[in-house]
């Protein structure tokens, strides 16, 4: 019974034992074939391995491979042998060349030095065929040593495969610390797959853009947008995560200056879709800048638009908008521009003492064709009503003839009163025979009766009658 014991715990023993052999032990060998192609001067070779269902493809440049020639290679046929050295061991080929196609077997040599030399660094059991790739791919101990002293030191042998079957060298790798954090090998590998160099990773961090996920970083680079040009929205106010925004303002050509000067007259870094319909519009930042002094601000964009679509210049606008006692609103100054008020007109009537202007009332006076000192004296006689101004104007009446009428003692005629005497061609100087005969301060309906009888009857008698 003991002995059956004892022999049972040996088969464990022996087991367990088999179990923890590093698998770095086993023998590797397998089949090769392959082409050498003289253009390049690699041989295009696929590995085979006998204990897995796996196989390897690659490029081989002639100078990595040792006891063989260019001519030797690229022969219509005859026997072939040659090996590829790494610091994880060797690989030794032979075979035969057919056809110019070479093939055969080959087999591994690890190299022990190296298997201890990855244990000290915790890669206590690399597979054979880990070793294999690692050889195959050049990845040697200073490449592993250097990926562990920036941060890496727990990734897979796999992983630093990958790196190297990319062409990724250690110096890419370190040049990505730059971003402000340690990519993932992974994120490494896409960054290199889309062409993004650790310079242009350097120009970033110059420029204090830091910390920019990958994802962001390979949007930005796809959309041709380089450094300068996020740096420039960064100190804006805009954050460097805010990849959407700054493709948008980039993909509709909206230079950072743009932006910028926006930002200094109270525009929030953040409204990307502010300044893309400013943009869209053709209108530029001094144009924005220039309407801060009309009280145009970050909250009156669509007053903006409406400005600059009316074809308004800033500097008119402001002149409007700055006109005391006027204080125009937003369509009001449109509706001056779009029935070419100028500024000279309101200016003028301004100047007249015109009382409560308004948009309404200008453009009326404009539409009639009113000019400024017209109202300025009628004003001066007492009418300060657009629609007496209207009236008078309309029927012909001169500042003039109602002038006259004032300094003959004719100062209380009503609108009506003036345009009646007017339209029966009763001016000043008939007003003023009258008064010479000493007919004053009749009627209206006395001065019409007068005209239509005829004047010269009138003043053949001594006293009006009427």
């Amino acid at each position: 019974m003991r002995f059956s014991r004892l022999c049972c715990l040996a088969i464990v023993v022996l087991f367990v034992g088999a179990q923890v052999l590093p698998a770095a032990q086993k023998p590797v060998e397998g089949e090769w074939g392959g082409k050498f192609d003289r253009g390049s001067g690699q041989l295009r070779i696929k590995l085979t391995f006998d204990h897995e269902d796996t196989s390897v493809r690659l490029n081989l440049p002639l100078k990595q491979l040792e006891d063989v020639t260019r001519d030797e290679l690229a022969r219509f046929s005859g026997d072939v042998a040659f090996s590829k050295r790494a610091d994880a061991g060797t690989l030794v080929f032979e075979g035969k060349i057919f056809f110019w196609r070479p093939s055969g077997k080959f087999h591994f040599e690890p190299d022990p030095t190296f298997v201890a030399a990855m244990e000290q660094l915790g890669y206590s059991r690399i597979a054979s065929e880990q070793l294999v790739r690692l050889v195959l791919f050049d990845v040697d101990r200073e490449f592993l040593e250097g990926l562990i002293g920036i941060g890496y030191r727990d990734i897979p042998i796999d992983s630093a495969i990958r790196l190297t079957h990319h062409g990724i060298g250690l110096d890419y790798v370190r040049g990505t610390q730059g971003l402000g954090y340690t990519p993932t090998i992974d994120n490494v590998i896409r960054l290199r797959n889309h062409g993004i160099s650790p310079h242009t990773i350097r120009e970033f961090a110059d420029l204090g853009v830091t910390k920019i996920p990958i994802d962001q970083l390979i949007r930005l680079h796809i959309h041709d947008i380089g450094p300068n040009y996020v740096a420039r929205l960064v100190a804006a106010g805009l954050e460097p995560t805010d990849n959407g925004a700054i493709v948008r303002l980039h993909n509709h050509g909206i230079a950072t200056q743009f932006v910028q000067e926006l930002v200094d007259v109270g525009f929030p870094a953040h409204a990307e879709d502010t300044f893309i319909r400013l943009h869209n519009h053709g209108i530029h930042a001094q144009y924005v800048v220039a309407l801060r002094e009309a009280g145009f601000g970050p909250k009156d964009v669509d007053s903006i638009i409406r400005l600059h679509n009316h074809g308004m210049t800033a500097e008119r606008a402001v002149t409007l908008r700055n006109m005391k006692p006027l204080d125009l609103s937003l369509d009001g100054v449109l509706r001056l521009e779009n029935h070419g008020v100028s500024l000279d007109y309101v200016r003028g009537l301004l100047a007249s003492g015109l009382p409560n202007l308004s948009s309404d009332k200008i453009v009326r006076l404009k539409n009639y064709g009113i000019p400024t000192e017209y109202v300025t004296e009628l004003v001066g006689l007492g009418f300060d009503n657009v629609d007496s101004l209207v009236r008078l104007r309309t029927h012909g009446v001169s500042s003039q003839t109602v002038a006259g009428l004032h300094e003959l003692g004719y100062d209380d005629l009503s609108v009506d009163g003036i345009v009646r005497l007017h339209a029966h061609g009763i001016g000043p100087e008939f007003v003023a025979r009258l008064n010479a005969a000493g007919f004053e301060k009749m009627s209206v309906d006395q001065l019409i009766s007068i005209k239509n009888r005829g004047i010269d009857e009138l003043l053949t008698k001594r006293k009006p009658s009427v």
